[in-house]
């Protein structure tokens, strides 16, 4: 698990609307990956603090106009989980592949 929480952006700390840069590119990434359409343009403004509250309603956190820690984490933590490579008793018989590729 370790090797996936490398690959993934770290918490870019408490940013709110006005902000721009590379933590706010970050933040419309997974918002964007997590259903919400907007533009990845590094601007904490309107349409980004509406996609971030929508977000948060819907995984029962306070909607508020800032990214904090626990609405980071609700927006990584299902890619981490699917990115993170199955144990050997999860693999099983070696199968999984080949079931995948059946679908």
């Amino acid at each position: 698990m370790g090797q996936v929480r490398e690959r993934l952006p770290e918490y870019p700390g408490d940013i709110g609307a006005g902000a721009r840069g590379k933590a706010v590119e970050h933040l419309q990434e997974w918002l964007c990956l997590n259903d919400r359409a907007l533009s990845v343009d590094g601007y904490f403004g309107p349409v980004t603090v509406a996609a971030l509250k929508s977000f948060q309603r819907e995984m029962d956190l306070k909607p508020k106009a800032a990214l904090d820690q626990k609405t980071w984490k609700s927006l990584v933590e299902p890619m981490e989980e699917t990115l993170t490579p199955l144990s050997s008793e999860e693999k099983g018989d070696g199968r999984l592949p080949t079931l995948a590729l059946a679908y």
